[in-house]
């Protein structure tokens, strides 16, 4: 029998002061607002994504907007109640609080969504050599992200893995993987 699924994607979240500011209230913060209208296509689709733009490592560092943004991690919480499986983070943002918001934006998600894929960072070589596989209704879905540039900000040479930048050579080797892997869809 024919076998489908529904993919909704949604992004870019830019995380301007502006963004920020829109979700304080009375010394805490909340973001559902922003996903309000987009929730009911994200929670009905067997995959919903985001292209999470900027970094979200407020537990670590102080807030920032433009030119190096730091969003707050409460904006992950929003993003994963509005129904979000997969969050997009290889963005030319992905390097502005430097490796450490990497670090903490990937806590953050492994520890209160654990069931939320963050791909195109990594904090360690392993899952920078993994591919993100989501099973629906019996397809595999591979889900892969990478970056063009990180606006200057160079890799970190003692973390060359942090970031999934646009390489010829990566992109062949992860869509290789998601092939072994067994994924119907990349």
């Amino acid at each position: 029998a024919p076998r489908s699924l529904t993919l909704c994607m949604v992004g870019d979240i830019l995380v301007h002061e502006g963004v920020w500011m829109s979700g304080e209230s009375g010394g805490s913060r909340g973001y559902d607002h922003l996903f309000a209208q987009v929730k009911p296509h994200l929670r009905t689709a067997d995959i919903a994504i985001v292209n999470q733009e900027t970094i979200l490592a407020s537990t670590a560092f102080d807030l920032s907007g433009y030119p190096t943004f730091n969003g707050p991690v409460e904006i992950a919480d929003a993003e994963a109640a509005a129904g979000v499986d997969v969050a997009l983070a290889a963005t030319n943002h992905a390097l502005d609080m430097g490796f450490a918001g990497i670090q903490a934006e990937l806590a953050y998600w492994r520890e209160r969504h654990p069931a939320v894929a963050c791909t195109g960072i990594a904090d360690n070589q392993a899952d920078y050599d993994s591919v993100a596989i989501l099973e629906r209704n019996g397809i595999k879905v591979a889900v892969l992200n990478f970056t063009e540039s990180t606006n200057g900000i160079p890799v970190p040479a003692a973390a060359p893995y942090c970031v999934r930048l646009l390489d010829r050579a990566k992109v062949e080797a992860d869509f290789a993987a998601a092939r072994a892997a067994g994924a119907d869809i990349t």
